[in-house]
């Protein structure tokens, strides 16, 4: 056995050994496959074993089965834990397959052929690819890279370097390399849910009432909701007795929509259609449109929470349409620099401070040194950009030392109604800065960005 042989071997062994990973991965909920991509890798499998099948090479049939068996699997729990096949994306992927796939069938050029199948395997690769660029926490670090290892070793196996040698081993090393470089993209905060902060949503009687009103002025007999986000599920309540034809209740947290469905069942509304996922990826069946989108996933700036990320979902996959009404419509975010006593147990303690209006006063001492000005207004009815950068241009009115900034929030249930801070929602923050001398009247330049949802790590702030 040459080495050529043993490294041949080797990057077999590597790649199969990726599904050891992925497939657990699946069945843990760590990743979610696209179905488009696994739908054509397993098909393309099935079609190498029946192609050994009718030429009459059964003897040798075992290697390809073995490599066709690992598609086949994921294809198959890709109905139930997988996410896409639906999308505008996936349709053209599966069509340009089917092309492929029947050139790849039917020509008798080896060339022709094998451009065919890279066509086919490549049309298998968009939506993974495009998956990963945004929502790589939804694959397998370590299934990509023993993928992508094993591609590099097969193409050091190569006996005689040719176009037509060197064209598949170079395609998947590229293309297997990319998803796997995706990996080590920032990924995006996993969701998370609190008993603790669904409880304090539904005591705070201010913001459930004001949603409650927002939702009875809204749906209408007939219509059919959307709740992301679900919670108790008394949002999700006001909206099937309104009369709601049919309200989709999405929630991340698996014993949070338990303890939903027993209250809506306790209720009697038949009308509710509860489900389990992330509202920021979960993928909705074709033709669903909704009339009315319920989604209280605030922050104070949305800093925290996921209320953009689940827009932008909705708006991607068009399961929204011009006239459907969004509770909340938009969010108003505002910002004035100021000094905050950082003081507190014998301690200075300079550290992101929410202040409730619930807490002690010592606890919220921030003394402002200019007007409060808009820092930006999000309006949920369109996509969003996930990324805010801004400025504001402030005028000192006092002198003294600036060390802070403080944000707070303006929700509007609709377009004519308003809700600042509750003690659930939108309790003011203030971001310590480095500090700086001012005088009154003098001009100060703020610059901020962060990601929405993106919580503090990435907050910036600068004047």
């Amino acid at each position: 056995m040459s080495i050529l042989d043993i490294i041949g071997i080797a990057s077999g062994l590597l790649a199969f050994s990726s599904y050891f990973f992925y497939i657990p991965a699946i069945l843990q909920g760590r990743t979610r496959p696209n179905r488009a991509s696994w739908w054509i890798w397993g098909g393309i499998g099935a079609l190498i074993v029946a192609s050994y099948y009718a030429s009459g090479a059964r003897g040798t049939i075992w290697v390809p089965l073995s490599e066709a068996i690992g598609p086949a699997i994921i294809a198959l729990l890709s109905i139930k834990y997988g996410e896409g096949g639906w999308t505008r994306l996936d349709k053209w992927c599966l069509f340009g397959a089917s092309i492929g796939t029947f050139l790849w069938w039917f020509t008798d050029s080896a060339v022709v052929g094998l451009v065919a199948y890279l066509l086919t395997d490549l049309m298998a690769v968009v939506p993974t690819l495009r998956k990963s660029l945004h929502r790589p926490e939804h694959e397998d670090r370590n299934a990509w890279g023993l993928t992508f290892g094993g591609q590099v070793l097969n193409f050091f196996a190569l006996e005689t370097f040719s176009f037509s040698l060197a064209l598949y081993p170079v395609y998947m090393i590229i293309t297997n390399g990319i998803i796997f470089a995706l990996q080590f993209k920032k990924r995006g905060a996993k969701a998370f849910s609190s008993i603790d902060i669904v409880s304090q949503c539904l005591s705070d009687i201010p913001r459930t009432s004001a949603f409650q009103q927002a939702i009875q002025e809204s749906v209408k007999p007939g219509d059919t909701v959307l709740e992301c986000g679900v919670g108790s599920g008394i949002l999700t309540l006001f909206a099937a007795k309104a009369g709601a034809r049919k309200v989709v209740a999405v929630e991340y947290d698996p014993f949070v929509a338990e303890a939903a469905k027993r209250v809506i069942a306790v209720n009697n509304q038949h009308t509710v259609d509860m489900r389990i996922g992330d509202g920021r990826s979960y993928e909705f069946e074709p033709g669903l449109k909704f009339d009315a989108v319920i989604i209280e996933m605030l922050t104070t700036g949305m800093i925290e929470e996921y209320q953009v990320g689940v827009i932008n979902n909705l708006h991607r996959q068009g399961v929204v349409k011009d006239s459907t009404v969004f509770i909340p419509s938009h969010q108003d975010t505002f910002a004035t620099l100021g000094n905050f006593d950082f003081t507190c147990y014998g301690c200075t303690v300079p550290f992101i401070r929410h202040t409730w209006k619930f807490y002690d006063a010592p606890m919220k001492d921030f003394k402002p040194f200019t007007d409060q000005a808009l820092l930006h207004s999000v309006d949920f009815s369109r996509a969003i950009a996930e990324k805010f950068e801004g400025t504001i241009d402030f005028v000192a009115n006092k002198s003294g030392v600036i060390n802070s900034v403080r944000l707070s929030s303006v929700c509007h249930p609709t377009r004519n109604s308003s809700l600042s801070d509750t003690h659930s929602l939108n309790g003011p923050v203030v971001i310590p800065m480095e500090e700086k001398q001012v005088e009154a009247g003098e001009k100060i330049h703020l610059s901020v960005s962060y990601v929405f949802g993106g919580g503090y790590e990435g907050f910036h702030a600068s004047i």
